[in-house]
């Protein structure tokens, strides 16, 4: 497993315990908080899993090229 999907499984894990706590919150601002903070950690897991499959393409491509160059 890579550091970027590492830290998207982090990032994921974060967001489910934050969005669990929206719940529990009896304030309504307090709830507001733990949403964005859930919202937010979903949005750096995205970029993050978005930025694994960018790096997976690019190394496909550049395989294909290889592969391609050398008359395969």
């Amino acid at each position: 497993m890579t550091k970027g999907e590492l830290r998207a499984q982090e990032y994921r894990a974060r967001a489910r315990d934050a969005w669990a706590l929206v719940e529990t919150a009896t304030l309504e601002h307090v709830r507001e908080q733990r949403r964005r903070s859930a919202s937010t950690w979903t949005a750096m897991a995205e970029a993050e899993e978005a930025r694994v499959v960018e790096g997976m393409r690019l190394q496909a491509a550049t395989l294909v090229r290889q592969c391609l160059a050398r008359g395969a």
